[in-house]
C-alpha cells in the first residue's frame, strides 16, 4: 500500500484547511511544518516580518518533525505565498529534508497569482515525479466550504 505525507506550513489556517482536505480526501499522514520561533504579532506587522523572510528567500529555523519524510512514497507539499514568495519554512525543510525518487504534488495558497512560486516549487522538487499541482488562488477569501470542495476535486484529479 501506498503511503502519503502532507507536508505544509500554515499561519493564518488557510494552507492547513487544504492540506486537512487533502490528508482526509487521499488518506495521508498530515505534517505541519513549525517555526521554532513563530512570528508572534497580529495585524499589519507579521506581514511585514513575514514577508521581509520571504522576500529574501530566507531559511528559519523549525520545530524537530514527527514524521520522517523518506517512509512515504507519495508527498504533497503545501506552502502559503508570503511578498510573492514560498514560506521560509518550505525552504528550510526542503533544504534539511531533500525528497527524492517520491510521487509529488505541489500546491500554495496566495492572494494572488502564485504561478512562478509554483515553478519555483517544482524545481525545488526536480528528482520527483509530478502528479498534481494546484494554486489556491484568493484562498483568505473564499469560505471553508468552497476551499474544501475545491480542493477535493483536485485531490480527484491528481495522477495515481
Amino acid at each position: 500500500m501506498t503511503k502519503k505525507l502532507v507536508v505544509f506550513y500554515s499561519k493564518t489556517g488557510n494552507t492547513k484547511l487544504v492540506a486537512e482536505t487533502i490528508a482526509k480526501k487521499a488518506k495521508a499522514d498530515l505534517l505541519e511544518l513549525k517555526w521554532k520561533r513563530e512570528i508572534k504579532s497580529k495585524g499589519f506587522l507579521r506581514y511585514i516580518l513575514g514577508g521581509y523572510n520571504s522576500s529574501l528567500k530566507r531559511k528559519v529555523k523549525i520545530q524537530p518533525l514527527d514524521k520522517n519524510p523518506e517512509d512515504y512514497d507519495t508527498i504533497y507539499l503545501g506552502t502559503p505565498i508570503w511578498a510573492g514568495k514560498i514560506n521560509p519554512a518550505i525552504r528550510t525543510f526542503l533544504k534539511k529534508h531533500p525528497i527524492q525518487n517520491k510521487k509529488i504534488a505541489v500546491f500554495c495558497t496566495c492572494a494572488g497569482d502564485g504561478g512562478s512560486n509554483l515553478d519555483e516549487l517544482k524545481r525545488m522538487m526536480e528528482g520527483n515525479e509530478l502528479i498534481g499541482e494546484k494554486i489556491f488562488i484568493k484562498a483568505g477569501e473564499t469560505s471553508a466550504e468552497e476551499k474544501v470542495q475545491e480542493t477535493e476535486k483536485w485531490v480527484k484529479e491528481i495522477k495515481k
